[in-house]
């Protein structure tokens, strides 16, 4: 957090502890404008909350003497009643220089140009036109945990910049957007709530315990997810929300997997399942309805072989067959295992790696360890509906391709030293509220 901060002001030319951490409080904003066709308007402003009016004056004092002292003419100009400073440019049509004004309230703005200063000073004078008079954003807010970072965004930045899908966005209603983020140690925990102009079918996770019994998902996975109606959500032509929103996360990570037996698994109709993975093992818990019965009638048509073992007291059922294979003129007998399958009366496991297996073969191994499937916190009236738990290699493999995370390592002048450490992403609707509404929440952990 605070090598991002010192970075966002370095970008300005500012020292944060030289220049600013003596008079400033703790509050300060960001803005992002992106101008329309035919404006000017695009640009970055900073609004500063000084201690005081003086330390704000002295502030702009010292900074502009500095200025002239490197040889910069610097001018003052008066805009609706505010005094503006700017360094004077060499082309008064093309003035992309920094300035600088005080507001009421002890606000220091620094904006990228003069016309940016402009439509600021406009924009705080007409409340109409401030988030103020937005009750559609307040009451968006409102449904936020706490946080030292509040961001709200136009449709065009969502799609832009944080690279929501477009079939998405247009479906957000105006300012039915905002996120919070709190920061603890080398964690980072989002609060996001997004609402909808349309009503979108409701999903209910069943509780992940009695699924499929959490506790017996092996810890030795690296990415874990539990997900509802996988056929929709990893259907890469659905307009559906949830798999414009996740469902190319889950495709370039935990569903990045060669096995025919796991697709054909993840389109069965309606089935609600985790599915985790580590490198090319992986592990499905399902609930136990005769499902895999079409994948077991698969396997029979491809000659397969089903075998009944016994491992401690826990009836394992193999499907595997023995293949040849040529080496160098020589043939080799070996063994193909295509599916393990463990069953219970409400739940089935089945896995390519009978090691996935070990909690359910050795149960005195079973612990509280639960951290990879356990929510991210506990938030009133909302129902998580997919859940996903990303390790190192899958983590930074998605952030790596998201501009604010490129943004941040680029800021804090770490780059590649940075590293994701986990990834958590949970998905819950709102069901107490008559706007259809999806709560987004996620926590990163970095090295």
């Amino acid at each position: 957090g605070k090598a991002f901060r010192d970075g966002l002001f370095a970008l300005i030319g500012l020292d944060f502890e030289e220049d600013l951490s003596n008079w400033i409080t703790s509050r300060f904003s960001i803005s992002i404008l992106n101008g329309k066709e035919g404006t000017e308007q695009s640009g970055w402003i900073f609004a500063i909350e000084g201690i005081n009016n003086d330390e704000n004056q002295n502030f702009l004092t010292s900074y502009w003497e500095k200025q002239t002292n490197n040889g910069s003419e610097v001018q003052k100009e008066e805009f609706e009643g505010q005094d503006i400073i700017l360094e004077k440019p060499k082309d008064p049509e093309n003035n992309n220089k920094i300035a600088m004004s005080i507001l009421e309230n002890n606000v220091l703005l620094i904006a990228s140009s003069k016309k940016v200063m402009e439509e600021t000073i406009e924009t705080s004078k007409n409340r109409v036109k401030t988030q103020i008079a937005d009750e559609e954003i307040k009451d968006t807010i409102r449904h936020l945990d706490d946080g030292s970072i509040l961001i709200t965004s136009s449709s065009e930045a969502l799609q832009n910049f944080f690279q929501i899908p477009q079939l998405v966005v247009e479906k957000i209603i105006p300012s039915g957007f905002a996120a919070s983020i709190r920061l603890d140690n080398k964690r980072f925990f989002l609060d996001s709530y997004i609402k909808f102009d349309e009503k979108f079918e409701s999903i209910k996770l069943n509780n992940p315990n009695h699924l499929i019994k959490a506790k017996y998902i092996s810890s030795d996975l690296n990415d874990i997810a539990i997900i509802n109606n996988p056929k929709e959500l990893l259907d890469k032509d659905s307009t559906d929300i949830y798999s414009k929103l996740i469902g190319a996360m889950l495709s370039q990570s935990l569903i990045d997997i060669k096995s025919t037996i796991v697709n054909k698994i993840l389109k069965l109709e309606g089935n609600n399942l985790i599915l985790g993975s580590k490198g090319k093992s992986w592990l499905i818990g399902l609930e136990s309805d005769n499902q895999l019965q079409s994948i077991n009638t698969d396997l029979e048509e491809q000659n397969f072989n089903k075998s009944n073992i016994k491992i401690e007291d826990k009836n394992i059922t193999i499907w595997s067959k023995i293949i040849t294979k040529e080496e160098r003129g020589h043939y080799k007998l070996l063994p193909n295992i295509a599916l393990i399958q463990y069953c219970e009366p409400t739940f089935d496991l089945v896995t390519n790696e009978i090691s996935l297996l070990d909690k359910i073969i050795n149960p005195e191994e079973l612990g509280n360890e639960m951290d990879k499937v356990s929510q991210i916190g506990l938030k009133k009236d909302i129902e998580i509906t997919q859940h996903i738990s990303l390790g190192e290699g899958s983590s930074n493999r998605i952030l790596n391709n998201w501009k604010p995370w490129q943004i941040i390592k680029s800021v804090t002048g770490r780059g590649s030293k940075i590293k994701a450490k986990n990834l958590k992403l949970e998905l819950g609707e709102d069901n107490q509220n008559e706007q259809s509404a999806l709560s987004l929440r996620a926590m990163l952990s970095i090295n």
